[in-house]
């Protein structure tokens, strides 16, 4: 209220829409850090209808909002529900942006990636996963991002019983975090850790079995 008595005195036109979509967006991610979901679904639901019904520059606050109502979904086990929104929302994003190694593009292509994977549709999943990697790679940002798509990689893989693949997508996480001398007790090394462990409880004849996810990989250039 006090900022928009401010704005008032210094003459700056207040939109009431805008305003309540940004207290609803707020709302929603409020509620969802404190996994309430059903409540931030609520908040994000009623700023998509304002967002629906205000003329906007582009579709990029619609895209935004869209992407947090399908993390709400993806939370609740609600998979394909998640990943429409989510494709919704990168076609949105796409026609924006109009770059494929943008990181919002990356960031929700990987979010569908996860939900192809949650619904048990593997090649889907790794497919757009690889390829998410491959042009983060070519972005040359060495970062805690590209730590967690190899991190989810390895999970993937170790789920498969891949564990060779597995192991691979840990050493290149492990050489990141090793590079950016991240502490031992980050969440990041703890995790890394954790899947140590899962590899390790991998019988090394799990990759005998045979598997079209090779294909996958020599297709997309990724390991």
């Amino acid at each position: 209220k006090r900022n928009r008595e401010l704005n008032e005195e210094a003459g700056v036109e207040i939109d009431d829409s805008e305003e309540t979509i940004g207290l609803y967006t707020n709302l929603g991610r409020a509620y969802f850090q404190e996994k309430d979901i059903d409540a931030a679904l609520k908040y994000f639901q009623r700023a998509n209808r304002l967002l629906m019904a205000t003329p906007h520059q582009n579709e990029l606050p619609i895209a935004e909002n869209w992407i947090q109502m399908g993390k709400a979904h993806f939370s609740k086990k609600e998979y394909d529900e998640a990943r429409e929104l989510y494709e919704d929302a990168l076609t949105m994003l796409q026609n924006v942006l109009q770059d494929e190694k943008h990181l919002k593009i990356l960031h929700v292509r990987h979010d569908i990636a996860m939900a192809y994977c949650r619904e048990g549709e593997y090649d889907e999943g790794l497919e757009v996963l690889l390829d998410v990697l491959a042009k983060k790679k070519e972005r040359e940002e060495s970062d805690l991002y590209l730590v967690k798509i190899h991190f989810d990689l390895c999970s993937i893989y170790i789920k498969l019983h891949r564990r060779q693949k597995a192991k691979v997508q840990i050493r290149n996480a492990y050489e990141i975090l090793a590079d950016k001398k991240v502490p031992k007790k980050h969440p990041y090394m703890l995790e890394k850790r954790k899947y140590d462990r899962k590899i390790m409880a991998l019988s090394e004849t799990s990759d005998l079995a045979s598997s079209s996810y090779d294909d996958i990989s020599s297709r997309t250039g990724s390991t």
